[in-house]
């Protein structure tokens, strides 16, 4: 992108697209776009670009704004003392996984639409990276059902 502000410019790795937003979260956005990222005095560079998240300065949030996002987070919770920014990834990809299971959706068009809700080409293989701990959770699940079952007889 010509008009990318961030140095060094993050390298993308995916397609733009349109994604459905529940009301609580359209509600949540809207708000930060039209009281808090709208306030000039506070990210003052926010007016100049069109990027959602952005720094204490309102300029676009790059990697490592990103990362010491997740950083804060961890020391403040330590809870989330084993977050990393690609654990995120993973995550949403295992839900992914797990949901299309439950619901018993075509694998075909499950991994079709994965493709396109992650932004990745037609042609990607990125979601066989990521469904490897969810491959690997669901064939233990079912191994530790057919042991049970094998002492039940």
């Amino acid at each position: 992108d010509p008009e990318e502000p961030r140095t060094p410019a993050p390298a993308t790795k995916t397609f733009g697209r349109l994604l459905l937003l529940d009301t609580k979260l359209r509600d949540l956005l809207d708000e930060w776009i039209t009281r808090h990222r709208a306030n000039r005095q506070q990210f003052p560079a926010a007016a100049k670009h069109p990027y959602l998240f952005v720094n204490n300065r309102g300029e676009p949030l790059g990697s490592r704004g990103f990362r010491k996002v997740v950083e804060k987070l961890r020391r403040h919770y330590p809870i989330l003392a084993g977050l990393c920014h690609h654990l995120l990834r993973h995550d949403w990809n295992d839900r992914w996984v797990e949901l299309n299971e439950e619901e018993g959706s075509d694998p075909e068009i499950s991994l079709r639409d994965q493709k396109y809700a992650m932004g990745w080409s037609p042609t990607s293989t990125m979601p066989l990276r990521y469904a490897r701990r969810a491959i690997r959770n669901a064939a233990n699940k079912k191994l530790l059902r057919m042991q049970q079952k094998g002492w039940k007889k």
